[in-house]
């Protein structure tokens, strides 16, 4: 079988569009990774499906939504990623996704207040004011003392039960794709407010991050800069 014309897009950073790489990575399909500049995504946005990103172009038919290209990756490789022969590991699988879920809309207002504050009904000035900033702290320490810890304890758990040492077992299954990219994120220090040490609190957690950033697909991929190819 000819292997799939494959193009992700997204901007010049980690975020939505990072499990999805990951995930063509470690199945071992080639693709463009396309980045692009924030001052190009508003003549860029109409022209996208939900006008969102990622989107994943295969073969020239054009995706949307991370999830669908996910599963349908997984589908790509040997079927560990997403093993739909054992109803049991997928139901563990699809309920740590939706915990991500979870935790992304708990911290969503800490995070677009700042980003875009007038879809709170704020100026588009408004992170830069006094104002802001006191309201932007207030809205990232109360997701790091309420939110954040009931998360980790999750992904601890999960890891304890799973035997390691992945969220699922002894393979990396779309959960841990998931995760990883967010784990990332909260320990990179661009998230105001957030201490890069947070994480190390769950030694479960930290264990399971280090275990995933060492399986070779993973760590020739980080091995690159990304951002400034």
């Amino acid at each position: 079988m000819t292997e799939p014309t494959i193009k992700v897009t997204y901007f010049n950073i980690e975020g939505a569009a990072e499990k999805v790489r990951l995930a063509l990575t470690l199945v071992g399909l080639k693709f463009e990774d396309e980045r692009i500049a924030f001052q190009d995504w508003p003549a860029l946005k109409p022209t996208l499906p939900n006008g969102q990103m990622p989107v994943m172009v295969v073969n020239d038919k054009m995706h949307s939504q991370s999830p669908a290209m996910m599963r349908w990756i997984a589908r790509q490789g040997d079927g560990s990623l997403y093993p739909t022969d054992n109803s049991d590991l997928c139901m563990d699988i699809d309920t740590l996704i939706g915990l991500h879920d979870d935790d992304s809309r708990a911290f969503g207002p800490a995070l677009y207040i700042n980003m875009m504050p007038q879809k709170y009904g704020y100026s588009s000035d408004f992170a830069s004011t006094e104002e802001g900033k006191a309201l932007v702290k207030s809205l990232r320490n109360s997701y790091m003392e309420n939110d954040f810890p009931r998360y980790m304890e999750h992904l601890s758990k999960a890891v304890t039960a799973s035997g390691g040492p992945f969220l699922c077992g002894a393979k990396p299954t779309l959960a841990d794709l998931f995760w990883l990219p967010r784990i990332r994120q909260l320990s990179s220090g661009v998230l105001e407010h957030i201490s890069t040490d947070a994480v190390d609190k769950y030694p479960q957690v930290t264990a399971w991050r280090d275990a995933l950033m060492t399986v070779p697909e993973i760590k020739a991929w980080y091995a690159v800069d990304h951002k400034n190819l």
